[in-house]
């Protein structure tokens, strides 16, 4: 949430219910009034760059929080995107064994290509066959 801070306590006193643990709360324009601003709020002025640290600060480690397991992961807060990423984890986890017992090398491209389809559900279409011309490019077959 963002209050110019300048216009008085009106604004602020509507928005105090939702001043909750999820809530950033930005109090905007502090440089247009001798005000104190109280926790949790944070001061900032964008015309000066007062406070941008400590707002940017408090963004990632809300975002962080956010995340699924690791602090590189990204939030996926749908469960079909939730399904697809573990489809495409355990694809790609098939495609490994099976390189290292030597499977013949139509199933781990299989499943090399399933798991381009499940992570294709969750960032848009990937297209197969340059993904699998990639992959056959850097193997020696058939030698």
């Amino acid at each position: 949430m963002v209050v110019d801070w300048s216009s008085g306590v009106g604004d602020r006193r509507a928005l105090e219910p939702w001043l909750g643990k999820d809530a950033i709360a930005v109090a905007n324009k502090v440089d247009r009034t001798q005000e104190t601003v109280p926790a949790p709020w944070i001061p900032v002025s964008v015309t000066g760059g007062t406070g941008l640290p400590a707002l940017l600060a408090r963004i990632c480690a809300r975002s962080s929080r956010a995340r699924l397991g690791t602090p590189e992961a990204p939030a996926l807060t749908r469960a079909r995107h939730r399904h697809a990423a573990t489809e495409t984890i355990d694809a790609i986890r098939r495609a490994i064994a099976g390189l290292e017992t030597g499977v013949p090398i139509e199933l781990p491209a299989e499943d090399l290509r399933l798991a381009a389809r499940s992570l294709g559900r969750i960032t848009g279409k990937v297209d197969i066959d340059d993904l699998l011309d990639a992959i056959f490019r850097e193997f020696c077959l058939g030698k």
